[in-house]
């Protein structure tokens, strides 16, 4: 009988080690997962900011690049008051999001954007013959007072760990356009529209050029 106690008291030693090193484990992780959450939360905070600036320059080939340069494609196609207001667009965008468990070198966040749509917006502006830009900016604050934030978008963002340091790539067309109220999407469609004009124009070309050779 001594000995079979004997021997449980190791195993009994044992159970309570491993337990003690459980609560350990769990504390250490719980802690790390605190602390980077709160770096990954600055950073986000530090990129809203700028959102409630009507800026999205701190992203890299962001929303705003892309538009400028789908602008420069078909400048002579896209009115000039179009481009006057995306700053107010962007400043007056709602983003929530929930940051998921951080592991040792990534974290999933998961954002949620509404904002006022760009092309509801320019239907209002047409519709009631504005442009120009500072005709378009002034009526941008009368829309707003009638119309609900109707462009809404669940996207989620990866967060890597390199060197220590929290960074995450934000150039995701769904993140600009929910924060842009589809200001891509407006866009790609009127580079889409220039390109199909483009494609009838050289249409008719070639079909002049025939007619005119068969008459010779």
């Amino acid at each position: 009988m001594e000995s079979a106690k004997k021997k449980k008291k190791p195993v009994k030693a044992l159970i309570v080690l491993g337990i003690v090193f459980l609560v350990i484990l769990s504390v250490a992780f719980a802690g790390y997962n605190f602390w980077n959450r709160i770096k990954i939360k600055d950073d986000i905070r530090n990129k809203l900011y700028f959102v409630k600036k009507g800026n999205l320059e701190w992203v890299e080939m962001s929303g705003a690049d892309v538009a400028e340069e789908l602008l420069n494609a078909v400048s002579e196609d896209v009115p000039e008051e179009d481009m006057a207001f995306t700053d107010l667009i962007i400043a007056n965008a709602d983003v929530d999001y929930q940051i998921g468990i951080v592991t040792f070198n990534s974290c999933k966040v998961k954002f949620k954007c509404n904002s006022y749509s760009v092309k509801d917006f320019l239907s209002y502006c047409h519709s009631k013959g504005i442009s120009g830009k500072s005709e378009v900016t002034d009526s941008f604050h009368n829309y707003i007072k009638t119309r609900q934030k109707k462009y809404y978008t669940e996207v989620k963002l990866t967060y890597h760990k390199k060197d220590g340091r929290w960074f995450c790539d934000y150039n995701d067309e769904s993140f600009l356009n929910g924060v842009s109220g589809g200001l891509i999407v407006v866009y790609q469609e009127y580079y889409n529209d220039a390109i199909e004009d483009l494609g009838k124009y050289i249409e008719i070309m070639e079909e002049n050029a025939e007619g005119e050779e068969s008459e010779e």
